[in-house]
């Protein structure tokens, strides 16, 4: 990330531990941060949430025997790292649950969890089953939209720096300032994100395009 560094924008770098990277498999539909997780173990340990996401990235570790954590491997097989104990082997266990057929298992795991299925979403199997349960449990859509939510800026803030790279214009005339402020009464102007290739020759390419406001496609 630091290869796109940008003084406008700031720190660009992404941190686990902060809730700015997001775990996912994009041909499951699932995703996760360690937020998610880290609500839901904090009360376990009495830890607010912020010192759970530290734990649960990083060189810490946690004994389940001694009920400790520690900044190294101890080399016990009780102790591992807090992500790998905590994040990856519940989903793991879920995954190997559901592809081994293990149903009675499974829906004793879910109720635990609070994750409900439908009647015929039961009736799934294999990785059908596992796509429908970790999609329930951890959806894409959610993690997407906190991440967006806790990091991500207002329009009204971040177009007062990105401006500067959006128009290329001069930057004291009335677009610019339109941008700047976020103006919904301003001109009308579209930046083009994204031109997507057409299949036929001579074709018009459809066109991702952001007002100074809103974003279209065209």
């Amino acid at each position: 990330m630091a290869t796109y560094e940008d003084t406008l924008l700031g720190d660009v770098q992404v941190y686990p531990e902060k809730g700015t990277v997001a775990f996912s498999a994009g041909l499951h539909g699932w995703a996760f941060t360690l937020t998610s997780f880290a609500k839901m173990y904090a009360s376990k340990f009495g830890v607010d949430e912020s010192k759970m996401m530290e734990r649960l990235w990083g060189e810490n570790f946690f004994d389940s025997s001694t009920k400790k954590w520690t900044s190294r491997n101890t080399g016990s097989p009780t102790c591992k790292r807090g992500f790998v104990q905590f994040c990856y082997e519940p989903i793991q266990q879920i995954i190997s649950t559901c592809m081994n057929g293990q149903k009675e298992k499974l829906w004793s795991m879910l109720k635990k969890l609070g994750v409900n299925l439908k009647t015929e979403e039961k009736e799934l199997s294999g990785k059908a089953l596992m796509k429908r349960v970790i999609q329930t449990r951890l959806p894409a859509s959610g993690a997407l939209l906190e991440m967006m939510i806790f990091h991500l800026p207002s329009p009204s803030k971040a177009q007062k720096y990105r401006v500067e790279n959006l128009y290329e214009g001069p930057l004291d005339d009335q677009y610019a300032t339109a941008i700047r402020n976020c103006d919904p009464d301003g001109p009308l102007m579209l930046y083009v994100s994204k031109m997507i290739p057409a299949s036929d020759k001579g074709s018009v390419r459809p066109c991702f395009l952001r007002q100074g406001f809103d974003w279209y496609e065209g």
